[in-house]
């Protein structure tokens, strides 16, 4: 079963035998719909699927809620009175300059006297800034203020108000903030709400683990809901059919989890550096983005999918565009150099595509070593009765598992038939008998 027997793949007449599907003999709905578990029901790709849909649009239509999305800054007015001095210092040097090449040394005198007046005053309102950002802090550990969410002509913002004067005087402290829906608000995962973010920065302390997982059910516009649904749609059947609807989702959590992982190591490293170098130094690969930037979407999960599919079929072709036939492999590793290009170049979507690579590397790796997920959580065996077999590497002789395997899908053929297999089942018979008569050479 697999990409060969849609409408939109072909098969590589390359790819050995069994790499070959069987979407036209088991029906359309079979492995894409409908599982090929003996318990039936929908496929594990149908449901997560189902999920993501319904989280998307019922997230749509709950009311809107604010999320803090950026650091805490103390002292608003001040901090906006120093920028407002640092932008007139250089045209006020611009201009002294060409005072004295006129020969008006009078002007320039002035000029030299009003910017060391607008430097002096900048000193000042720095001390106040850090005794304003020294006061926050005390008062962020006392939980005294209240928040007041606001609209600006700059972005949403989260604003700290002083309890007993409240909005007669300027704000204690204000950070930037987005209008989310509310599963949105309680699923996003960031760095700061994740696990950890220093205390200056924002009001949530971390150990929100259940971010970790949440994210992979939000997107955050029809169209990315689209392409990582229907990521889930092609590849997923593959791995389905390899590894069974429960260890399916197994693996598709395994790379969600490890594409947040990735993403929250490589932003707390790029912080890090950050501070320590004043922002004077750059690690390319490293994340610096502000600890409140959220990370959303499935898209690690399906990386994971796509890369399991690609070691288990990677001379199975997909039709790119719908036009261009590549085999998954090849299609996997464009898709990793773009992660890396990206990531490595501090891209627009870094984060994104940090999560993708470390949800890639979690497919990957356990697509070589389901047998760990028996391993490690014999629940699997308990619901299906069955433990996945130890993957060889390829061309390699047959050992016990496989043996028991051939044995287990011959009785069964012995007992019903033939058309009792399922798709993964008639694969590795096939596969068995090919390499018989390699040995035997016939």
């Amino acid at each position: 079963m697999g990409l060969a027997d849609r409408d939109y793949t072909r098969v590589n007449s390359a790819a050995p035998a069994g790499r070959r599907g069987g979407f036209l003999r088991g029906g359309f709905l079979t492995g894409r719909l409908r599982s090929l578990s003996p318990r039936g029901g929908p496929s594990a790709s149908i449901v997560i699927i189902a999920v993501c849909t319904l989280v998307f649009f019922l997230d749509m239509l709950l009311p809107r809620q604010f999320v803090q999305s950026g650091p805490w800054r103390a002292a608003p007015a001040v901090h906006a009175r120093i920028r407002a001095i640092d932008a007139l210092t250089p045209p006020a040097d611009r201009e002294i300059e060409r005072l004295i090449a006129m020969g008006d040394s009078a002007r320039a005198d002035q000029l030299r006297a009003e910017r060391a007046q607008a430097q002096t005053e900048r000193l000042r309102l720095l001390r106040m800034e850090e005794d304003a950002e020294a006061a926050w802090m005390t008062r962020l550990a006392r939980r005294d203020f209240v928040l007041n969410f606001v609209r600006g002509s700059d972005g949403d913002m989260v604003v700290a108000l002083d309890p007993k004067l409240g909005a007669s005087v300027d704000p204690l402290a204000v950070a930037s903030a987005d209008s989310v829906g509310p599963i949105r608000k309680w699923l996003q995962f960031t760095t700061a709400q994740a696990l950890w973010v220093p205390a200056r920065w924002g009001l949530a302390q971390g150990l929100e683990v259940w971010r970790f997982v949440g994210y992979g059910l939000l997107h955050v516009n029809f169209t990315h809901l689209f392409f990582n649904m229907a990521g889930l749609l092609v590849f997923g059947p593959i791995v389905e059919a390899a590894f069974g609807r429960l260890r399916f989702f197994a693996v598709f959590l395994l790379a969600v989890v490890m594409g947040a992982l990735t993403y929250f190591i490589l932003n707390v490293l790029g912080l890090v550096v950050l501070g320590a170098s004043g922002g004077e130094f750059v690690v390319p690969g490293l994340l610096f983005n502000n600890a409140y930037l959220p990370l959303i979407g499935a898209s690690g999960g399906v990386y994971g999918v796509i890369l399991a599919a690609a070691w288990l079929r990677p001379e199975e072709d997909i039709m790119l565009f719908f036009f261009f036939p590549i085999p998954i492999r090849y299609f996997a590793l464009a898709l990793i150099g773009i992660a890396v290009l990206a990531l490595i170049q501090n891209g627009h979507n870094a984060g994104g595509e940090a999560a993708h690579l470390g949800g890639a590397i979690a497919g990957w790796w356990i697509a070589q070593r389901p047998h760990l997920l028996d391993d490690f959580f014999p629940v699997f065996q308990r619901f299906s009765g069955t433990r996945v077999p130890r993957p060889r590497p390829r061309g390699a002789a047959g050992n016990a598992d496989d043996i028991a395997e051939i044995d287990r899908i011959l009785d069964k053929v012995r007992d019903n038939g033939l058309a009792s297999l399922n798709e993964r089942e008639r694969d590795t018979l096939r596969n068995a008998t090919d390499e018989r008569r390699k040995r035997d050479g016939k």
